[in-house]
């Protein structure tokens, strides 16, 4: 009876927004009787709502276990899944919420996320049979009309997927991205920028062309970017990546635009960069200091930590290192939190903080996959080896190019070559270890080279032994 009393306590809380008192109430009916379901479903979706993606993961595979009627174990299958697609965990996801269709298959929301989980992996068929069961379960949820248009047009069906959101009994701000999209990829160009004219600001206007260039189409993005800039001339973003897409040079993204992209997409970061492209860059710099140090350092900074990879990879194989991480996206910097591999996190563009901090401060600076948002390396070289210590290592990856000067490609992403580099390491008197090419992560069907480098700092004659 006390336990009932708790946990309709505990339901109470969790309504609240009260996540810490859901957890404090659960454990200690947990440790009475882990096969409580209730408690540890309860525990687990507090969890998953604090981003404690561990914790969660834990509580609701459990729960998935325990006794309980068919509609609540499906409803901890559903949770299960979507935490473990916040962890990148797509597959187990995809099992969770089958799942969670075995024991309740008429609920539309499941459907919906079986759609979500189908979309990170890429698997546009699944996905558009997925949406289309939601839409048969409830017609007028608007967001799987238009996630089913996304599936259609990436399967070519870009005619019907146009008359499914022409049909739409609501146009969000989602529709009017994809809408927008799929009239421009249909030559219908004029009517796409007719409908704009309605848009209120030029937020919201650069919003649908930011949609249309991640969507793989900046040639359909440069006018929107233009109108964007016609409404707001000193937008540095738009001015950015207009020059981007013309083939400008630039000497850095705008703190903005790189914030706000992975702001945007931290949720589903980790699914789409590693889950569908292949990205490893974070494991393979961590393995190749492993087999060059033979000592394990005492701390490490990571330089663009974003939601954590670097950081894991280094705990993986040096177990007490204190790493501390640094990023410029809060959201990143939650879903770095939330895996408990860090020493501290700080919030800031690298280059800034960095010239904040002690000289000779880390024995190891490390960054993947940030100095793609950098034109000129020089700044941020200067300041990392100032915060080396004496023999200490820097260690990056960056996107291969071919010039000797960086090179920003369409996508707003710079690339810089070894000749490049290695100038640079010169420069700042660095001895260069590791100056290797590896598969970065698949682009339009292509593996895309990247360049990974390790460099030393002077030993300085009073260390030497």
């Amino acid at each position: 009876m006390q336990d009932r009393k708790t946990l309709q306590q505990a339901l109470v809380l969790l309504q609240q927004g009260r996540l810490q008192d859901v957890v404090t109430l659960c454990l200690p009916m947990l440790k009475r009787n882990p096969d409580q379901f209730a408690a540890q479903h309860l525990c687990g979706v507090a969890l998953l709502r604090l981003e404690q993606l561990d914790g969660a993961e834990k509580h609701l595979r459990h729960a998935c276990r325990c006794p309980a009627p068919a509609t609540q174990l499906a409803q901890a299958s559903n949770n299960l899944a979507l935490c473990l697609q916040h962890r990148g965990k797509l597959d187990e996801a995809s099992m969770a919420i089958d799942n969670a269709l075995r024991h309740q298959p008429d609920e539309a929301a499941y459907w919906v996320n079986r759609g979500n989980i189908c979309e990170a992996q890429g698997d546009w068929q699944r996905m558009s049979t997925a949406f289309e069961r939601a839409l048969s379960l409830a017609p007028q949820l608007p967001e799987a009309r238009t996630a089913l248009a996304v599936a259609w047009r990436q399967l070519g069906r870009r005619r019907q997927a146009l008359g499914l959101l022409e049909q739409s009994p609501e146009q969000d701000y989602d529709w009017l991205c994809e809408y927008v999209l799929l009239l421009l990829l249909q030559g219908a160009g004029d009517k796409a920028l007719k409908l704009l004219d309605q848009v209120p600001d030029s937020d919201s206007l650069q919003g649908v062309a930011d949609y249309v260039a991640e969507a793989g189409h900046g040639d359909l993005a440069a006018p929107l970017y233009r109108r964007v800039l016609q409404l707001d001339p000193d937008n540095d973003t738009a001015t950015y990546l207009l020059a981007s897409l013309n083939g400008e040079s630039a000497i850095k993204a705008p703190r903005a635009y790189v914030e706000g992209l992975y702001d945007r997409h931290a949720g589903q970061f980790e699914q789409r960069l590693v889950g569908r492209l292949g990205y490893r860059a974070p494991e393979l710099l961590a393995q190749a200091l492993a087999t060059r140090l033979p000592d394990a350092p005492a701390c490490a900074l990571d330089l663009g930590c974003g939601s954590g990879l670097l950081g894991q990879s280094l705990r993986r194989h040096f177990p007490g290192l204190a790493v501390d991480g640094l990023d410029v996206s809060a959201q990143m910097l939650a879903q770095a939190r939330s895996k408990g591999c860090y020493r501290a996190l700080h919030h800031g563009d690298a280059i800034t903080q960095l010239a904040l901090l002690p000289a000779a401060r880390y024995p190891l600076i490390a960054s993947t996959d940030m100095l793609i948002y950098l034109g000129d390396l020089e700044p941020l070289f200067a300041v990392a080896v100032r915060c080396l210590e004496p023999g200490g290592l820097l260690a990056l990856t960056v996107e291969a190019g071919q010039s000797t000067e960086p090179e920003l490609q369409p996508s707003g992403r710079f690339r810089h070559s070894r000749a490049y580099l290695e100038a640079l390491t010169d420069r700042h008197e660095l001895q260069l270890r590791v100056l290797e090419p590896f598969d970065l992560r698949r682009e339009k069907e292509r593996m895309l080279e990247g360049l990974m480098l390790i460099a030393q700092a002077p030993i300085t004659e009073t260390e030497t032994p």
